[in-house]
């Protein structure tokens, strides 16, 4: 705008300081929030080991995190791309401008009898969750938008990254992710397992 421009060419002093916050504001915020992110994939372990999927499938349940994702999956589900070992999802995950949305990845497959199959999952999803399907997601729930786009939200990340290094829980936006991780979570393993259980018979 007209009057960051004239505040930014004020003198040589001010040209060097938002020359220096430039340079940084982007490294900065990446690092805001893959610390926030590696804090949430902790806290989605620690909640689903006492929740009912651990209960339940606590044979080979896991719980990952990676670069700009955290992952939920057995390791007896299928892997539905031939040659690749990643297996049917649940997932965290953002998406360009759109932000943060909760996910089952499972693309459709070519052969019919499977696609047919896939589809009474993805109905059954959506029976059992909000959201919708779209390719390659067989389920999809964006965040709520107020938690939606992390990048106008670092200063409360680091907030609650500070909270955490404190020993503490975190805060809402936290609590907001981790919570809804585990809900759709403890409804979706269920399905996906009898959906494998079925399509494997």
């Amino acid at each position: 705008t007209k009057a960051v421009k004239e505040f930014m060419l004020r003198d040589r002093d001010t040209w060097k300081v938002a020359e220096a916050v430039s340079g940084s504001f982007l490294h900065i915020q990446t690092d805001v929030c893959r610390i926030f992110l590696e804090g949430l994939a902790s806290r989605i372990k620690e909640g689903v080991g006492k929740s009912e999927i651990q209960e339940e499938f606590a044979d080979d349940i896991k719980v990952v995190g990676g670069d700009r994702i955290i992952k939920l999956y057995r390791e007896s589900w299928s892997k539905p791309v031939v040659g690749s070992q990643r297996t049917i999802e649940i997932m965290l995950t953002p998406e360009g401008n759109r932000g943060w949305y909760f996910a089952v990845w499972f693309p459709k497959p070519e052969e019919e009898r499977a696609a047919l199959e896939r589809a009474t999952l993805v109905t059954r999803l959506e029976s059992r969750l909000a959201g919708r399907s779209t390719e390659p997601l067989a389920w999809l729930e964006f965040a709520e938008e107020a938690w939606r786009k992390w990048d106008s939200l670092v200063p409360d990340l680091h907030e609650e990254n500070q909270a955490h290094r404190g020993g503490q829980k975190g805060g809402e936006i936290t609590s907001y992710f981790v919570n809804r991780f585990i809900d759709i979570a403890e409804k979706a393993v269920p399905i996906i397992d009898e959906f494998e259980t079925g399509s494997k018979a």
